[in-house]
């Protein structure tokens, strides 16, 4: 009976091996695993087109029909926000961990900017991490002006954020999807994202506080607060289960449940799920 088995285990073992190999070549920058019990991580749904990559800073899902990704989730913490490495000098790049990715010349004179889901801001801590956040696998098709306006203050925030005396918090961000058909690209068909989100969990002593933000993919010239939700509207608009790590009972709680104060926000008269525009 044990000969009948030798030759199948060898078999598996082999070609788990050759598995993780072929995983550890395509992830050229990883320093750290992708371990899905990451607090930070969307609910990994293997049916989503595209592949998972992990970098230094971060760990994203990329579509590889639409050339952008569909996530990208990391903790940035308080020391990390205190890096100093420049990102000048640095060049965006098709990523050579994978087969199929946009290029530069993708987005030359397309009329977007190349926008970051994981900042350079929050990579200044490590060479890699700054090198990795400029892969084209990190990036979409951006309103300049949006790019440059309330996604930028709303990074800023986060390192603010980062910085409290909690000493870190979760972040997840990425596209909004809504019209494939909007693209750019010279040699390929990069979607234009619709809006953009990012959603973001810090621990507080013994509970967690969450917050969502969903903006147009357009600049409105509106203070932060009116991009606010909670990250039930978020889920509702993306699809994506975020932070799904957290227990059931405290994640209900938390993703329901949406309180300006606790990040410093003013309530607005109006908020952008009450604006026609959106996603309209």
């Amino acid at each position: 009976m044990k000969k009948t088995f030798i030759l199948p285990i060898i078999f598996f073992l082999t070609t788990l091996s050759s598995s993780c190999k072929s995983s550890q070549n395509r992830l050229e920058n990883q320093n750290v695993p992708f371990e899905t019990s990451l607090m930070e991580l969307p609910k990994i749904d293997v049916g989503t087109q595209g592949e998972f990559l992990a970098y230094c800073g971060f760990n994203l899902s990329f579509n590889t029909e639409r050339l952008i990704p569909n996530w990208v989730a990391y903790e940035l913490t308080r020391e990390e926000t205190q890096g100093t490495l420049s990102r000048k000098k640095r060049q965006f790049q098709a990523d050579p961990n994978i087969e199929h990715c946009a290029t530069n010349a993708d987005y030359s004179h397309s009329g977007y900017s190349r926008g970051h889901m994981a900042p350079a801001g929050d990579m200044k801590w490590d060479k890699c991490a700054m090198n990795s956040c400029f892969y084209l696998t990190n990036i979409c098709p951006q309103d300049r002006s949006m790019n440059a306006g309330c996604w930028q203050v709303l990074e800023d925030k986060c390192r603010i954020w980062a910085r409290g005396k909690e000493g870190s918090i979760l972040i997840v961000c990425g596209p909004i999807v809504k019209n494939t058909n909007n693209t750019i690209g010279k040699f390929n068909a990069v979607t234009v994202p619709d809006g953009f989100f990012k959603a973001v969990l810090q621990k507080r002593g013994e509970k967690y506080v969450g917050a969502g933000f969903v903006f147009p993919n357009e600049e409105w010239h509106l203070p932060l607060e009116y991009y606010a939700v909670s990250i039930d509207e978020v889920e509702r608009i993306t699809g994506f289960d975020l932070f799904h790590n957290l227990p059931d009972n405290i994640e209900e709680k938390i993703e329901s449940e949406f309180k300006y104060e606790d990040w410093g926000l003013k309530k607005p008269e109006k908020n952008i799920l009450e604006d026609s525009r959106f996603l309209k």
